[in-house]
């Protein structure tokens, strides 16, 4: 299932237009990316944890040339379902 096919589904269940499904699960979507990404943690009851990640700069290859690059520090999402 794709995004557009989650927002079809939400509309048909809950009776709303896909312009409003579309327009709640952006904004379910854009708090929980900012909360995980202000506070480090977001959990969902049966659903699941988002957690913040930070990755260190390190010193990579380029797969083409064989050349060393170094490979910027970042901070990203991952995601743990729950167990149920």
């Amino acid at each position: 299932m794709n995004k557009s096919e989650l927002i079809k589904s939400v509309a048909e269940q809950t009776s709303v237009t896909q312009e409003v499904a579309k327009k709640v699960l952006n904004a379910g979507f854009a708090t929980i990316e900012k909360e995980t990404m202000e506070n480090g943690r977001v959990a969902i009851a049966e659903f699941g944890v988002f957690k913040k990640h930070e990755s260190a700069a390190r010193t990579g290859r380029n797969p083409q040339t064989g050349a060393s690059m170094e490979i910027p520090a970042r901070t990203t999402m991952k995601f743990k379902p729950s167990k149920t």
